[in-house]
Order: C-alpha cells, then sequence, then structure tokens
C-alpha cells in the first residue's frame, strides 16, 4: 500500500519538477498549478503510450479541489524529495572536501619526493667526492653496492671489480675483521673508530680507522662503511715506540745515574743506577719530589729556579757539583 502511495510521487517528480517548487506552502491549490506545471496531461499521454499512467495520475490531482497539502502522502514525498537533495548536497560537499586534501597530499607528497630526491642527489656527490675510503653494501650478504672514487684509487679495484662482491671475496677484508665488524653492529647498532688492516689488490696492508652506520636508500636498509687510511701515522707511532723503547733500554742499563723529572721536579724516570745511587727504588722515586728525595732544604730554591729556567728556554741545565742526599 505504502509502495503503491510513493509511486507517483516520483511520476510527479519526473515528469514536472515545477509542480514541487509550488507545493512548500502547502495550500496552493491544483487546479490553479494545472496551467503552469502540465498544461495538458492527457495529450501527453497520448503522445507518449508509455505515461498513460502518469497522466490520468497527475489529471486527476490537478482537477482535486483539495489542497494539495490535504494529501499526507505528496508532504511525505515532499520531505523525502528534500531530504534526499540535502544528502546529494552534503556528500558533494565531502566529495569536494575530499578531492581538495587529496590534491594537497598530492602536491605535499611530490614536494616531499623532491626534497628527498634532491637530499640523495647531494649524498651520492658528497659520497662519491669525499676524501676517504667510502663504501655502501648490503646488510644481508655484505656485497658491494656502490663504491666511491677514493675507494677505486686507494684500494686499486675497479668499480665492476668491487660492485657485486663481497668484501671478504674480494680479499679487501679478513674474515676476522668481517667478524669484529658483525659484532660490533649487532651490539651498537654502529661502529666509531674501529681498527682494521684492509688488503690492497696488489697485496699491500693498509690500517685503517672503520667507521659503519646504517642508512635507509630507497626505502632499503644499506650499510654505510668509511674508512680512514691511517697506515703512515701507525708506521710512525711505531718507530717512535721503538726509538722510546731503545733509549729506555739504553737509560736503564747506564753506569751514570739518570733521572727525568717534570717542571715542577716530579720524578718521572729513575733507572737502575738511581737505585744503587741514592738508595731509592724506582717505585719509591717516581711520582715523588726531587726536593723530597735527594736535594737538601738549602739547595731547594736554587735548584727549582734551574729546573724552571731549563723549562722555560730548553736550555741544558749546567754541569756542577752538588751535595745530595741517600736515603740512608
Amino acid at each position: 500500500m505504502f509502495l503503491k502511495k510513493i509511486k507517483p510521487v516520483f511520476y510527479v517528480i519526473m515528469l514536472s519538477p515545477a509542480l514541487f517548487l509550488a507545493l512548500p506552502p502547502f495550500g496552493a491549490r491544483a487546479d490553479s498549478m494545472q496551467k503552469t506545471a502540465f498544461p495538458d496531461p492527457v495529450q501527453i499521454g497520448h503522445m507518449n503510450p508509455d505515461m498513460h499512467e502518469q497522466a490520468y495520475f497527475i489529471n486527476e490531482l490537478m482537477y482535486d479541489s483539495d489542497p494539495v497539502s490535504n494529501h499526507l502522502w505528496m508532504q511525505w514525498g515532499f520531505a523525502a524529495l528534500v531530504i534526499v537533495s540535502i544528502l546529494i548536497g552534503l556528500f558533494a560537499a565531502m566529495l569536494l572536501v575530499s578531492n581538495r586534501r587529496l590534491k594537497k597530499e598530492a602536491s605535499e607528497r611530490k614536494q616531499i619526493e623532491a626534497s628527498l630526491k634532491l637530499s640523495e642527489e647531494k649524498f651520492f656527490k658528497a659520497f662519491h667526492h669525499g676524501p676517504t675510503i667510502m663504501t655502501i653494501s648490503s646488510i644481508e650478504d655484505g656485497k658491494f653496492l656502490e663504491v666511491n672514487e677514493n675507494f677505486v684509487r686507494m684500494t686499486g679495484y675497479c668499480r665492476k671489480e668491487a660492485i657485486g662482491t663481497a668484501s671478504v671475496d674480494l680479499g679487501f677484508i679478513s674474515r676476522e675483521d668481517c667478524l669484529k665488524i658483525r659484532k660490533g653492529l649487532a651490539e651498537n647498532g654502529f661502529l666509531n673508530g674501529l681498527e682494521l688492516t684492509l688488503r690492497k689488490k696488489n697485496g699491500d696492508i693498509m690500517n685503517c680507522l672503520y667507521f659503519a652506520e646504517t642508512i635507509t636508500i630507497e626505502g632499503k636498509q644499506r650499510l654505510l662503511s668509511i674508512a680512514s687510511d691511517i697506515t703512515e701515522r701507525k708506521q710512525a707511532e711505531e718507530a717512535l715506540q721503538e726509538s722510546e723503547t731503545r733509549f729506555r733500554t739504553l737509560f736503564e742499563n747506564a753506569p751514570a745515574a739518570i733521572q727525568g723529572y717534570g717542571p715542577d721536579g716530579t720524578v718521572h724516570y729513575w733507572n737502575r743506577a738511581s737505585e744503587d745511587l741514592y738508595g731509592y727504588t724506582k717505585e719509591e722515586a717516581v711520582g715523588n719530589n726531587l726536593m723530597d728525595l735527594i736535594i737538601p732544604p738549602e739547595m731547594h730554591d736554587h735548584v727549582r729556579e734551574t729546573i724552571r729556567h731549563a723549562a722555560e728556554t730548553g736550555e741544558k741545565i749546567p754541569s756542577e757539583a752538588l751535595t745530595l742526599i741517600r736515603k740512608d
């Protein structure tokens, strides 16, 4: 029953929206709307046989003497039309807002992508022209994905040889050092100044300080490695250590008493001859002041001034005869 009453409402909606433009007052009479909305509904029906039912309904509605407002189903129909119109308007507004938001997000995404691309370009430019050995490798298998110009120059391996090959397989790094790297990364997530020995293509050994950290490139985790060549520094340190060892042995076994002390007289070195001459062992002397060990009180000022002058000017302390004190 309800569907039968609703059906004519849609006939009216489809045939003449002008009819509903006259409905809001709900006091208009059907016969006063005929000429405006439907000049000859019966004729319309004859013109299109498929519209007979609609035409007879409209004709009956037009000649009804009751106000349109007395037809409750018409009021419900109009209300439904208004609600549908509001919903359509809201839906259209939501689509508009959503479309604007999507456009804004698309614009922001493009800006982010452009910034990311520029950042990656700057990174790779700095990477390739960096002053140290730099490589990018796969975390899973350790294969080189990229190497910089200094890697090629300092190791002797060309890019074609290195890329796609693991550092261990290339012979660039030992398996022991590779295990150190993996252990350090597993514990800390990065490496800062691990000392390694790397092997060049010609077999020469290169001492390096190794730095490593995971980075994201094109959405994937990669290992960025930096190796700073310290071969010359290492050789200089070893040479200095050898020299110090040689002179320490010479001084230690010298027949003359030799001491080393700072500008304030604090003893830093005390050889065996000094132990024999003054009676103080090395452990007793080192860290204490000469004034408290072997210098007589009346000579404190003179000795302090002599030591201070030598420290400031670099001049040697002149030889002179002194009366010193033994432990006993």
